[in-house]
């Protein structure tokens, strides 16, 4: 303690350094809210807020050893890093992420060892002055919604984290430098843990593919799943996907690849889209509740992946949450599916974005527009499209419209990293490594109940003048409407 401060880096060099406080409410607790003022130079390499694990770290001591404080990689506990150490890199291939030269200002979520998700920070946390930093962990059914702010800004606001139950904590605070000076002092520390609770009950699991080749000779795997017949008693059901290295070795390239779901009447529906990573395997785990509806009974689950090599082995599994949700899905209806190619006159895209016109349910109380949208083909084709040309695109509910800007910027932040390829390029709306992110609309105000009503799609112009025949400019799309009803528990 120098001057009212932890000072846990103070300018040396290739300093590793924590402290842990003892445990200061026994028990499980459903919310706990974490306020310090930091102060972190530039150079070194990051800090970190931990909530340890009591079960596995003790009530009290120090904190563990052989622990990279910047990256608290730590089973059965969550972490908060504060990356100062991020170097710009000319080098497509190199594990070093930062090519465009961006800000080092990041803050990554941790959980039970691994990196969740990283962000850049929209405020400066390096300097002189010390800042405010403020970090709420509130347990929900199937995991924890995790807000961050730093001076009052909210770097993360309720994200959730999936699989992250509660558990009796402790606070640790720690930081790492490299061969750079920093300078790392924590002031005004006031945790609390509010709520007190019980452990909920465990998911049911429900094995869907297992260990299966998704390679050149296997492009489908599928399965007939027996999925509890009423699931409005789980208040999340979760996906998780997992990439293991197949016999012959890893594919070396990225491919495009989902996780679809089919109904009773064999109709199609994409559960989740992802990307595959250059030349190594990963895991993820999603919300798939509103998917609900195609998750009880008996049905067909199908793993796709093109690729042309030695691929993946894929396991896709469903765990369901006891608990209550605030509004449950009951109904999905496709739009528009497909990869029309974009910018040839001789194919224009308007022939396939025709509008749609549905009639919702008047017994629907919240209606949500999907569109899970990647761009995909390279040069010949002008700019690089689709992959690496932002295009504008602009969705009209009954004349209302939404616009978006269908491109990703936070590749070189992916946690599954690095790769064996250019996996930190921002690209059309998704990356290599990556589940892709949906684009939701809350459409319920602009749908009049049991009135006709007419969704458009559009896109920016664009004109392919060098065209690569053999792999064209084109934007493949999956898009659905999701109906709601208010859960009875939310509504008493």
């Amino acid at each position: 303690m120098t001057g009212g401060a932890l000072r846990l880096l103070d300018g040396g060099q290739n300093e590793n350094n924590a402290v842990a406080f003892d445990r200061t409410a026994p028990g499980l607790y459903r919310r706990i809210d974490a306020a310090w003022q930091m102060q972190i130079a530039p150079g070194g390499e990051g800090a970190s807020f931990v909530l340890l694990n009591t079960q596995k770290r003790g009530v009290k001591g120090a904190a563990p050893a052989g622990v990279a404080w910047d990256s608290p990689r730590l089973p059965g506990a969550f972490g908060v890093a504060f990356d100062v150490h991020d170097p710009p890199t000319r080098n497509p291939f190199s594990a070093d992420r930062n090519i465009y030269g961006r800000p080092q200002r990041e803050v990554a979520l941790f959980w039970d060892g691994a990196e969740i998700v990283r962000r850049l920070s929209p405020v400066e946390f390096r300097g002189r002055t010390p800042l405010a930093v403020r970090v709420t962990v509130a347990f929900v059914c199937g995991g924890a919604d995790v807000t961050v702010r730093i001076a009052g800004v909210a770097v993360y606001a309720d994200y959730f984290l999936p699989g992250m139950t509660p558990y009796e904590s402790r606070v640790a605070f720690g930081g790492r430098t490299d061969a750079a000076t920093t300078t790392l002092a924590i002031r005004n520390v006031a945790v609390s843990w509010r709520d007190l609770t019980v452990a909920p009950p465990p998911p049911l699991v429900v094995p869907a593919i297992n260990q299966q080749p998704l390679d050149i000779a296997h492009n489908r795997q599928s399965s007939v799943v027996a999925f509890p017949d009423d699931t409005d008693g789980y208040g999340r059901i979760l996906c998780t996907l997992t990439l293991d290295k197949p016999d012959k070795g890893y594919d070396p390239w990225d491919r495009q690849a989902a996780i679809y779901a089919y109904d009773d009447q064999g109709e199609r529906f994409e559960l989740l889209r992802f990307i595959t990573p250059y030349h190594r395997g990963y895991t993820w785990t999603l919300d798939v509740s509103d998917y609900r509806p195609l998750l009880r009974g008996r049905h067909k689950i199908e793993a796709w992946c093109e690729t042309y090599s030695t691929g993946w082995k894929a396991s896709v599994t469903f765990a369901f949450y006891p608990g209550r949700a605030d509004r449950l899905a009951y109904r999905v209806m496709n739009l528009w599916r497909g990869q029309p190619e974009i910018g040839n006159p001789d194919k224009p895209i308007t022939s396939f974005f025709t509008p749609q016109t549905i009639r919702p349910d008047p017994a629907a109380d919240f209606v949500k527009l999907r569109f899970t949208v990647t761009g995909h083909g390279q040069a010949p084709n002008t700019d690089d499209a689709a992959e690496f040309l932002p295009l504008r695109r602009t969705v009209s509910v009954n004349g209302m419209n939404f616009p978006n800007l269908l491109w990703k910027t936070d590749n070189y932040l992916n946690p599954c990293s690095p790769q064996g390829g250019t996996w930190k390029f921002d690209r059309a709306g998704w990356g290599p490594g990556d589940v892709v992110t949906p684009w939701d609309i809350d459409a319920t105000p602009f749908l009049p109940p049991g009135q006709a009503s007419v969704i458009r799609y559009q896109i920016a112009p664009y004109v392919n003048k060098t065209p690569d025949p053999g792999n064209p400019a084109r934007h493949w799309i999956e898009s659905q409407v999701i109906f709601y009803h208010v859960s009875p528990a939310a509504s008493s």
